[in-house]
């Protein structure tokens, strides 16, 4: 026990909790007086080197992070060789005790609450770090009702190698998403998204959505298990949020919503729709919605009936003889019911299914809007874009996989992925136009990689051009610094580094004309003269023109172990037939392109043996 000790300027009081890695203290930070958690190794792991290594990468994660409703480091370092970090301290009640207490949350607590959840989840996903142990344990309210994300013990960073191993799975089981469960290594932010699901099904019905007698059991029902909807255990559900919870807790990741900034929107609109419900006094028309089609449609016809039967009624009364409140009744009825029926009428027709088609011009018009935008500078361009995409050609590609539409509807997605890559690569290189990797890690890294795979004409070819303009002039005289100091190395392994830099280098900014294109260009094509020449050497076979006769003979030359002055003039012998003058005083080979190749290996030969003595 460490209470009573001090960990440098920390002055440990009391002990807040363990797990099986560490154990976290109440202490005081002696020089301001301030409360904080201090969380060092559990007794006995300090000498295990693996342990160390997550528990260091645990702070080193926490210093990426800094956010309102995530928990902040304040120091790490060394005691007795064993880590430990300091954090903010949380006077406040985690969730599972709160849960704990009241059994459930109301619906309207699920969302504010949740709105603050998906505000961490989305500053750590942009940061490349997925927590994978959401649950409500690891959630804490502090006295002013902020929430605050903890524990990323065991949160991988993407951008480095996880410490566990391939097929192993990590997290609690009754919250872990299907992907999890599988032991799959490569998981994405959607896997936070499917316990974030899992977490609103606890709060809102008191209850988790699989029961399982043991963990294996419990992998088993996330990945193939059915679970009831939450609104049938728990009946003043909005439907909206109803759905936006199954939405989460879809067994493909690809269907669930596209990252927790769209679930916050999602959260915020179920506030709208029932506030604008209630005002319009439809509360009937909610419950509607939530029955079956058929069941809709019965109760259409009874309130037909209805009316029916009240104009039957008063065809069989005389009107003179009626008394005027009745009437007035009368007609009031039949006009409440009239309203209901068109109430009705608008709910079955907003719920029935939209066609290939409309869902198209859906998306484009959302995709028009975010185009705007985004000419705007607004950045409200990827709300549009990602609303397009979820709400319509997602829906339209996964329930018409046949319908005509299909290929237009996977084009505009992949032009709304481009655009959404442009705009946070473009967003991180005005963060730090020096460091090229941290730009290059996030969007214009990935949206680089989608050019072998895309068509010239295609439209997500706008943005990937848009990198390159203003990319290249970073990058590209990078690639090619490194790829020629590669190249004229003599080494296999090196050579290889050199075409990849530099063909990616090509391949990337081929179409913008900048002048290292064509010098990435005249490089490879001389690496490639030289390889083919060692190749016809190698195997006895003849030259296609003197240029290449010319390059064999000096590479034969160094085969042969010939002295470096005899080398040199075998090669000197290249350049100087490349650049023979004509009568108009142009050089006859060198801007042949047939020839060049072999010049240019003529030239790049004689600067590598300049330098040896």
């Amino acid at each position: 026990m460490l209470i009573g000790q001090s960990i440098g300027p920390f002055q440990i009081e009391k002990e807040l909790g363990s797990g099986a890695m560490g154990t976290v203290y109440r202490a005081t930070y002696t020089k301001t007086g301030r409360a904080v958690a201090i969380k060092v190794i559990a007794a006995g792991l300090g000498d295990n080197e693996r342990v160390q290594q997550r528990f260091e990468r645990e702070a080193d994660i926490l210093k990426q992070l800094k956010h309102p409703n995530i928990v902040r480091l304040l120091a790490s370092g060394k005691y007795h060789r064993s880590p430990f970090y300091a954090m903010e301290y949380i006077d406040g009640e985690p969730l599972d005790q709160i849960l704990q207490r009241r059994g459930k949350l109301s619906w309207q607590e699920v969302v504010e609450l949740g709105k603050q959840v998906c505000a961490a989840l989305q500053h750590a996903h942009e940061a490349g770090i997925i927590h994978r142990d959401l649950k409500p344990s690891n959630l804490m309210f502090d006295r002013n009702k902020v929430l605050k994300l903890t524990d990323f013990g065991i949160a991988k960073d993407t951008d480095v190698t996880g410490l566990t191993s391939a097929n192993s799975t990590v997290g609690t089981a009754a919250y872990m998403s299907p992907e999890q469960c599988r032991g799959e290594r490569n998981l994405t932010p959607k896997s936070d998204l499917y316990s974030l699901g899992v977490l609103f099904y606890e709060l809102l019905t008191g209850r988790k959505p699989f029961l399982a007698e043991s963990a294996m059991d419990m992998f088993i029902q996330h990945v193939q298990g059915d679970f009831d909807r939450p609104a049938e255990h728990v009946m003043d559900i909005p439907v909206w949020l109803d759905t936006l919870v199954c939405q989460l807790m879809e067994k493909k990741p690809d269907n669930r919503p596209l990252n927790a900034h769209t679930v916050a929107q999602a959260l915020d609109d179920v506030k709208t729709k029932v506030e604008a419900l209630k005002s319009a006094g439809e509360d009937a028309v909610a419950r509607l919605a939530r029955t079956p089609s058929g069941k809709i449609a019965k109760e259409e016809r009874e309130l037909a009936e209805s009316i029916a039967s009240v104009k039957k009624k008063r065809k069989k009364k005389p009107e003179s003889s009626a008394e005027p409140g009745d009437r007035a009744k009368l007609l009031a009825a039949g006009g409440l019911t009239l309203v209901l029926l068109m109430l009705v009428g608008i709910v079955i027709y907003a719920l029935q299914p939209a066609g290939p088609g409309e869902l198209l011009e859906r998306a484009d018009k959302l995709i028009k809007q975010g185009d705007e935008l985004f000419a705007q500078g607004d950045p409200g361009c990827r709300d549009k874009w990602d609303d397009a995409e979820e709400k319509f050609l997602n829906k339209l590609v996964n329930k018409y996989p046949e319908a005509e539409e299909v290929p237009a509807a996977k084009a505009r997605l992949a032009y709304i992925k481009a655009a959404r890559l442009y705009v946070r690569g473009r967003r991180d290189l005005k963060v730090d136009l020096v460091d090229f990797s941290a730009a290059l890690s996030r969007g214009y890294e990935q949206l680089f990689a989608l050019i072998p795979q895309t068509a010239a004409n295609a439209p997500e070819m706008v943005y990937i051009d848009k990198a390159r303009q203003e990319f290249v002039k970073w990058e590209a005289p990078q690639l090619l610094s490194a790829g020629r100091k590669a190249a004229r190395v003599d080494d296999t392994s090196e050579w290889v580094l050199a075409r990849e830099k530099l063909e990616r280098l090509v391949v990337r900014y081929g179409p913008t004309g900048h002048d290292t294109v064509r010098d990435a260009q005249d490089i490879l094509a001389w690496m490639a003269a030289l390889e083919t020449c060692e190749d016809k050497l190698r195997r006895n076979r003849p030259p296609e023109h003197d240029a290449e006769r010319l390059v064999m003979a000096a590479l034969k030359a160094e085969l042969d172990g010939l002295p470096l002055e005899e080398i040199r003039q075998r090669w000197r012998e290249v350049k100087d037939w490349g650049y023979r003058e004509q009568l108009g005083g142009q050089p006859i080979h060198a801007e042949n392109p047939r020839y060049r190749p072999c010049v240019l290996a003529a030239e790049e030969k004689l600067k590598v043996l300049s330098r040896r003595s």
